[in-house]
């Protein structure tokens, strides 16, 4: 089976398959044309690279790609593919431009995970966590000054692949023309309670420099869209975000723990404001082995959602040897996404 795909026209060129519309309540049929990117990611898993339906968990996909109350209902893509491209790479691009995760976890499943809030999965207790010498196995950090961006340009229109860029839209802490003025609790975005220029000009504040990125969207195909993502890219990259690093007794339920999933921490250590309400993604998840009197532990890196933050300051995916995520905040450079 070839992992390249050839010359045809992704997304508007292309339209559901019934296996991709039996059973399921997402709002296309298979005269629906495939414009939104969920789809156009489940559209090359099935297609193009011949994944078992069994091996998609399609509801994750509705989740973001329902056309009544997906969290990505309204983004569109559309491109003409002119050259052989792997797969994967392909899935990489959409996926990151898409503000989300596709992920290989349990029993070689792939799921789509948005970048946004989720409903907890679990709560990690002071209980069901390890103690080692007396003291519990949870360490707290923030995520590192290179990662903040407060000041974004994103690039889209591109009429194929390799094409040109032909518009642009911008978000920074001055307005101006082209400036995104929406309100940040538009898309996925922390309780500010204000702009995204706002938002941008508070981070400049706090941290006294301009981080700065020019994106390259070359799946993007409207302004909406664009600004959509321009959104959800400051959400995550506007602040440092707590990190809780945390060893669990393993148990039934957190051994089934994935990379996306959304977890609450009830211990002192993450604070006052934090406990039991800022919601944390797991984006590093590993399974020691059992040693002599020592049980297995699930060791899980988990980082603060954006909804979460209480005072901003307090997104990279350690991927652990049993889980792929393809397409995250993880490799986003400054420069291209």
């Amino acid at each position: 089976m070839s992992n390249n795909i050839g010359v045809y026209i992704l997304c508007k060129g292309v339209k559901f398959t019934s296996d991709m519309v039996t059973g399921r309540t997402h709002g296309f049929t298979t005269s629906s044309y495939i414009d939104n990117p969920v789809y156009a990611i489940e559209y090359i898993l099935r297609e193009k690279m011949s994944i078992a339906g069994s091996r998609i968990n399609t509801s994750s996909f509705d989740v973001l790609g329902n056309s009544t109350n997906g969290t990505r209902k309204s983004w569109k893509c559309a491109v003409n593919v002119l050259d052989d491209v792997s797969s994967t790479d392909l899935l990489d691009v959409i996926a990151r431009q898409s503000s989300a995760a596709l992920i290989l976890g349990t029993n070689d499943v792939y799921k789509l995970v948005g970048l946004n809030t989720g409903s907890s999965a679990y709560t990690v207790t002071s209980g069901s966590i390890y103690t080692e010498y007396g003291l519990p196995k949870i360490s707290l950090s923030n995520t590192p000054y290179d990662n903040i961006v407060n000041s974004v340009w994103v690039y889209y229109g591109a009429p194929s692949l390799n094409g040109r860029l032909q518009q642009s839209v911008y978000c920074a802490d001055t307005n101006g023309d082209g400036t995104i003025e929406s309100n940040i609790t538009d898309v996925d975005g922390a309780p500010d309670g204000g702009t995204y220029t706002a938002w941008c000009a508070s981070s400049i504040y706090r941290y006294n420099r301009v981080f700065t990125a020019t994106i390259e969207a070359t799946f993007i195909r409207d302004t909406a869209t664009a600004e959509a993502f321009a959104k959800s890219f400051l959400d995550w990259r506007g602040f440092r975000r707590q990190i809780v690093n945390v060893s669990l007794i393993e148990d039934d339920t957190n051994r089934l723990l994935e990379l996306g999933d959304i977890i609450l921490v009830d211990d002192a250590l993450v604070g006052t404001a934090n406990r039991n309400i800022a919601q944390y993604m797991i984006v590093g998840k590993n399974r020691t082995e059992q040693l002599k009197d020592y049980p297995h532990l699930t060791e899980l890196v988990c980082e603060e959602i954006p909804s979460s933050l209480q005072n901003p300051e307090p997104v990279i995916l350690n991927i652990a040897d049993d889980d792929v995520v393809i397409g995250s905040y993880a490799a986003v450079g400054e420069e291209e996404v």
